[in-house]
């Protein structure tokens, strides 16, 4: 059974007559014929699989390292009468870990633009299914 394709949002036309359920009648149920029963066949496609960097790894790393550098910058240099060593700490806590999340995300996207450009072309299985096939789902047995 085909469906007709139509763009995203259009409308049937007029002239076409659109099954509507009553509620107050009983729906009955459509036989399971061995032809309807039978698993969809799966259509080979190409597509091309390439690697990208995990960008929330990068910026939480570059949040823990600008949070080290403040940690060390905070007991290498002597105390100041003026503030205190836990005030100096916050000050550049919250300047280490912005800077270390913005360098983590451009480390993510420089090493993005040179593993992206290599993609490789494998061919892979498609089957389209219905909302009522349960053949593409998964049982929580199932590994």
């Amino acid at each position: 059974m085909s469906i007709p394709e139509q763009p995203f949002g259009s409308r049937p036309n007029a002239d076409e007559s659109i099954p509507v359920h009553d509620p107050g009648e009983p729906r009955g149920e459509m036989p399971v014929s061995p032809e309807t029963a039978a698993e969809p066949e799966p259509v080979q496609t190409q597509v091309v699989v390439r690697r990208s960097p995990r960008y929330n790894h990068f910026m939480i790393l570059g949040a823990i390292v600008g949070a080290l550098v403040a940690l060390i910058l905070t007991f290498a240099f002597p105390a100041n009468p003026t503030y205190d060593r836990g005030q100096v700490f916050g000050y550049l806590l919250l300047v280490g870990v912005a800077i270390g999340v913005g360098l983590g995300a451009l480390v993510a996207l420089i090493l993005d633009r040179i593993v992206g450009r290599k993609g490789t072309s494998v061919i892979a299985d498609w089957v389209e299914t219905t909302p009522g096939d349960e053949t593409g789902t998964r049982k929580d047995g199932d590994a």
